[in-house]
């Protein structure tokens, strides 16, 4: 058994074949490295052309998903200001001719809405300190139902 760094005890000897075909071979090392270099480079191509099929297909179809310009155009129309405000005017006058009894709030009720805005007014970073007046105000509502 050889140790590392030390020659084996026994000779070696390769056969005369091996010897010869070695000889004989028309392919040198460098010859094989570039024919590894060609078929790294063939399989890179390959997988490179299978993602960005991949990602063609993904883009495709977000592009898809995307509205065009011109649809957002149209979209924003809707919601201009003034159509915003008659919008809001026309939900306000159908609140109050179809539910007065929801228009006629009690005075009550009013004071106790008045102190929740102010309470949460003035604790804007601690809303939690406005619990009384929000159970205040909830049961005032409880006694209109």
């Amino acid at each position: 058994m050889a140790l590392p760094g030390k020659l084996p005890t026994t000779p070696t000897e390769f056969s005369s074949n091996l010897v010869m075909s070695l000889d004989s071979s028309l392919e040198s090392d460098y010859t094989r490295a570039q024919y590894v270099e060609n078929h790294i480079q063939q399989e890179v191509t390959k997988h490179l052309s299978a993602i960005e099929a991949t990602n063609s297909s993904i883009l495709a179809g977000a592009a898809r998903g995307i509205p065009e310009l011109s649809e957002l155009v149209v979209g924003e129309a809707e919601y201009s200001s003034p159509a915003v405000r008659s919008r809001v005017d026309s939900l306000k006058t159908l609140i109050e001719t179809g539910r007065p009894d929801l228009v006629s709030i009690s005075a009550e009720v009013k004071t106790a809405k008045e102190k929740l805005v102010q309470c949460l007014n003035d604790k804007k970073n601690l809303p939690l300190n406005c619990l009384q007046e929000f159970d205040d105000f909830k049961n005032k509502i409880a006694t209109l139902q």
